[in-house]
């Protein structure tokens, strides 16, 4: 076995040991081995500690009994059960893809699941069968409204792809806070400062200190009211819209004492369905392509970590040393 197959055979040998299924198993792995693979590091492998800290404190649940709550024919809202976000968000889009061929557009709202992890490997589910993919996810509160300094809103992601020409696909996939809580807690650990103009203290002033910023807050994307009001979106679309909470009451997305309540949505299009699909993919090949040679600046969104993706597969896969020590001690049968 070569070292990145051992790495990928302990972690889900830890998983299966607190009593997650092999095929759960399985997707959380591939998950979490993606979002190391594309350089991601605050939402791969090392996210393992912090699973295992829900299972021992008894707020992440290992064997859910996920409920459907609501369902007509172009969505379906679910109950997690405060299970593992990585089979779930496979199975919310699975679901909307077969909604999406059915209807031409499918959504699954889930509420009640942890950390998803990368929102890439869910909306290119969709890409790679040639529809539209689009997930927003809500976080617990870490981003203040511009000018406040109380934690409000989530860093709120959100990701799209859709597929190109050459059996290509596009996809951008980013937080709505001017810099990710993961980035903040790795300067915290690192003893690093923030960059400039990224979050505030308790009193609401600029900070680079990251003990200030989790007291105090982050800014929205931009750091302005427009970064704002699209994590309020997300936020509202991906919260009381499918029965969830509003985002200053979700818990448990990063500190696993409680119960992870916050909701993500899955969106499918079936593009076919709405218009030519060849002739979808042309239009937009041409605007990227003048948009790309229009600026020195500007790649295409998912050629960063694609190319870190490909690259990575050629060696080992890089993990922290605290990490390489917990892998040490699994035994492999």
């Amino acid at each position: 076995m070569s070292p990145s197959t051992i790495i990928q055979a302990k972690l889900k040998k830890v998983l299966e040991s607190y009593g997650v299924s092999s095929e759960d198993a399985d997707i959380t792995v591939d998950v979490l081995i993606e979002g190391t693979l594309r350089g991601y590091s605050g939402h791969g492998v090392e996210r393992i500690f912090q699973i295992i800290e829900g299972f021992t404190q008894n707020t992440v649940n290992p064997n859910p009994s996920m409920k459907v709550v609501n369902e007509n024919k172009s969505f379906i809202i679910l109950d997690g059960d405060f299970g593992l976000g990585q089979p779930a968000g496979v199975k919310a889009m699975t679901l909307a893809i077969e909604k999406a061929k059915e209807t031409g557009i499918g959504m699954v709202g889930i509420i009640n699941v942890s950390h998803l992890g990368i929102l890439a490997y869910y909306a290119e589910i969709a890409s790679k069968k040639n529809l539209f993919g689009i997930v927003l996810s809500t976080t617990s509160p870490a981003v203040v409204v511009p000018g406040g300094n109380k934690s409000l809103l989530g860093t709120n992601p959100l990701c799209y792809s859709f597929p190109r020409t050459k059996q290509r696909i596009f996809t951008a996939d980013f937080s709505t806070a001017a810099i990710t809580r993961s980035l903040v807690l790795d300067c915290q650990e690192k003893r690093q400062n923030l960059p400039n103009n990224c979050a505030v203290n308790p009193s609401g002033y600029m900070t680079n200190n990251p003990d200030e910023a989790l007291i105090g807050g982050i800014l929205p994307l931009g750091g302005e009211i427009k970064g704002m009001l699209i994590s309020f979106l997300i936020a509202t679309l991906a919260g009381p819209l499918i029965g969830g909470l509003a985002n200053n009451q979700i818990t448990g997305t990063r500190y696993m004492g409680k119960h992870p309540t916050k909701g993500d949505l899955f969106i499918a299009i079936d593009i076919d369905q709405l218009t030519n699909l060849e002739d979808f993919c042309n239009k937009n090949e041409n605007l990227l392509e003048e948009m790309k040679n229009s600026s020195t600046c500007f790649y295409f969104s998912g050629e960063g970590s694609s190319s870190r993706k490909e690259i990575n597969l050629q060696k080992p896969l890089v993990i922290s040393q605290k990490l390489d020590d917990f892998l040490g001690n699994i035994i492999l049968d």
